[in-house]
């Protein structure tokens, strides 16, 4: 199992990496790596995890320009992709594959028999999660029944490239907490394998289940480009504004689209409202930066839109189930 990627230009970003079949690590229960390049305005930042059956790549990257590679995979690719900030398209040279595109805050499953295309990223920030998965740890899930997933599993039997859905589908908040359990686990080599196997697993459910639940999305859309393009936007406000959010009659006039398409295309496209995707992110942030160690509770609360430290609080404990001081507390010792 072979990968090839080329930059025309950067010899440092081509690269050839050979894969035991399947992803097998013949006795290592966990490979970890970690790979930094800084090069004309391209700065990567992976961190790499490698178990039995599959390969998880955490990637933070800063594009200063745009970034265009071609890739090859002269194995059958199962990919769960969740790019939770930034954009990558895939546009494919070949049948075995088809074309991709991953906007900021959604996810795709996908099969493709062979890969060989080029990859493009714009000049932007990007942070994703990207999962390679063997066709043999995919059946095993299923107790090698892949036809009951319906035609994504066919496809995987008949070796046809196949999308788990026609578009890409948004980022849930559920989601957002797995991914984020997985780049933030602390667990150490063999327990660590055991979680990362179980949360790679919660989030091909979620996948499949979304799926069905989101059929109806297909011809029951509000949505035209252009407004999906405004709803994104507005997500993109409401985490600049955390500390002080506008209305939802306010950011509708902001991003130029009524309140109630803002509302119902909001749900559409991101899987919840827009009070729970606000009320989410702030817990998120807030975690994040009680696990950095830098400040009080009370100065985070205040940072993130409480004018109440208790308030907020009460708030994290009814999300987590935890104190926050529960949290910062274990992060020092």
């Amino acid at each position: 199992m072979k990968t090839t990627i080329h930059h025309k230009d950067l010899i440092e970003l081509s690269k050839e990496r050979v894969f035991t079949d399947n992803f097998q690590l013949n006795g290592n229960y966990l490979i970890e790596s970690h790979n930094i390049i800084n090069i004309h305005g391209i700065h990567i930042n992976d961190f790499e995890y490698q178990l039995n059956g599959v390969l998880l790549t955490h990637r933070q990257w800063n594009l200063e320009q745009q970034l265009e590679m071609q890739v090859k995979h002269d194995f059958p690719f199962l990919k769960m992709h969740f790019e939770y900030e930034g954009h990558s398209t895939y546009a494919r040279n070949s049948q075995g594959s088809l074309n991709a595109d991953i906007p900021s805050g959604t996810h795709r499953l996908m099969f493709f028999p062979e890969v060989k295309g080029t990859l493009t990223y714009p000049k932007t920030k990007r942070y994703s999660l990207e999962i390679l998965v063997s066709i043999e740890f995919f059946q095993k899930i299923f107790n090698y029944d892949t036809e009951s997933v319906g035609k994504f599993g066919k496809s995987i039997e008949v070796l046809s490239p196949s999308m788990l859905h026609p578009k890409e589908l948004p980022i849930t908040a559920e989601m957002k907490q797995i991914i984020f359990a997985i780049i933030n686990c602390p667990l150490e080599k063999g327990f660590k394998r055991i979680f990362l196997e179980s949360k790679v697993i919660e989030l091909l459910i979620l996948q499949l289940t979304q799926v069905k639940e989101n059929n109806h999305l297909l011809c029951e859309s509000v949505l035209r480009k252009d407004d999906r393009e405004k709803i994104y936007e507005a997500k993109e406000i409401l985490e600049k504004q955390i500390e002080n959010p506008c209305s939802l009659l306010q950011l509708s006039e902001m991003v130029g689209i009524n309140d109630f398409k803002l509302k119902k295309g909001f749900k559409e496209v991101f899987g919840t409202t827009v009070f729970n995707y606000l009320s989410d992110f702030r817990m998120q942030k807030a975690k994040d930066m009680i696990l950095e160690n830098r400040q009080t509770i009370a100065e985070i609360a205040y940072e993130i839109g409480f004018k109440n430290p208790q308030h907020f609080t009460a708030a994290f404990k009814r999300k987590y189930g935890y104190l926050p001081s529960v949290l910062k507390n274990n992060r020092i010792n």
